[in-house]
């Protein structure tokens, strides 16, 4: 799926929707001041073949695909890193510059690393979601970067979609790198089908077995989901996922969250209709395992008394960032 990021949590969405980045810091009284650090600069391109870091989802009505694009008001956070000893130290947070036409590639500016410099570095980045120095509950288990990656579902126009990237720093040449996509995109699409206006309410699943987590960090040095937390690492969901839709039209909400790897099986929709909790009259399933880097679209309808998910099932979107939308795929 293809996906554009709104501004500094969004994403524009050249597909059937809308969707978001941040980075927080790590430990900020191990920050430098503006005196220790000098800056470099870093050429970013979006997830996909050349495109930006950050990207607003917008709903189109052409096609299911996410574009990803740059936005001038983006911020990354970043960390360089000894993958040898664990050592990190922390680079200052920029917004990004130089922002294509097409909003595919940028220019941001970071600290350059100085405590680390002999021993060439992983400079880690991100934006949609806080970075952190990620530690777990199980003893004997050492510290580690990790960007916290809880269940978020929102409104489009709340949304941020999250990016990082990795790179070998060396100080003696330009840099170029490309941003990655983080977790996965799910779009439920809601049609009124009723004579009145509703109020609705995404809840949950009721599912034996989740495909998403609800809690969790991305680990980046091990590409890994740490799902053992202190509380710290958990971000609490707020009550976004709340839409106005008018008879005989529609309106669409948004999940992000990092897979299990598992597919969906027999899955009904709990919501609240006006206000009422209600589940849907029958199940979604998938026989496709959902992953990172994805877009999947969900269908339901409301008719005045029952949620009813459409037959056409979910369908899946590219979420590489390039200029011509891609038409959904059914699974």
């Amino acid at each position: 799926m293809e996906m554009t990021v709104m501004n500094r949590n969004h994403i524009i969405l050249a597909a059937a929707l809308q969707s978001l980045v941040l980075l927080s810091s790590c430990q900020k009284s191990d920050e430098p001041t503006a005196d220790e650090q000098k800056l470099i600069e870093i050429v970013l391109d979006a997830p996909g073949s050349h495109s930006s870091t950050r990207a607003q989802v917008l709903p189109s009505k052409e096609s299911l695909t996410l574009t990803a694009r740059f936005n001038k008001n983006e911020k990354f956070q970043a960390m360089a890193v000894n993958k040898k000893t664990g050592e990190k130290e922390y680079l200052r947070e920029h917004e990004v510059k130089d922002v294509s036409d097409d909003g595919k590639t940028c220019t941001i500016s970071i600290g350059q690393p100085s405590a680390l410099q002999d021993v060439a570095p992983t400079i880690y980045g991100a934006s949609g979601k806080e970075m952190v120095e990620y530690w777990s509950l199980s003893e004997g288990i050492p510290r580690t970067l990790g960007i916290k990656a809880s269940l978020i579902r929102t409104r489009w126009a709340n949304f941020n979609a999250p990016v990082w990237f990795e790179f070998v720093y060396n100080k003696n040449s330009s840099q170029h790198v490309q941003c990655k996509h983080l977790g996965t995109y799910e779009v439920l699409h809601i049609k009124n089908l009723s004579s009145d206006d509703i109020t609705f309410k995404l809840q949950d699943f009721a599912v034996a077995d989740k495909w998403y987590h609800e809690e969790a960090v991305f680990l980046p040095i091990s590409r890994t989901v740490a799902t053992d937390l202190p509380e710290y690492f958990i971000d609490k969901m707020t009550d976004e996922a709340v839409v106005k839709v008018v008879p005989q039209a529609e309106e669409t909400v948004i999940s992000w969250y990092m897979p299990t790897g598992t597919t969906i099986n027999q899955a009904k929709l709990i919501a609240t209709v006006n206000g009422t909790t209600v589940r849907s009259q029958n199940t979604l399933s998938s026989e496709v395992k959902i992953e990172t880097g994805h877009a999947y679209h969900m269908y339901v309808t409301w008719d005045g008394k029952q949620l009813t998910f459409g037959k056409g099932g979910i369908k899946e979107a590219a979420l590489d960032i390039a200029i011509d939308n891609m038409p959904g795929e059914e699974l």
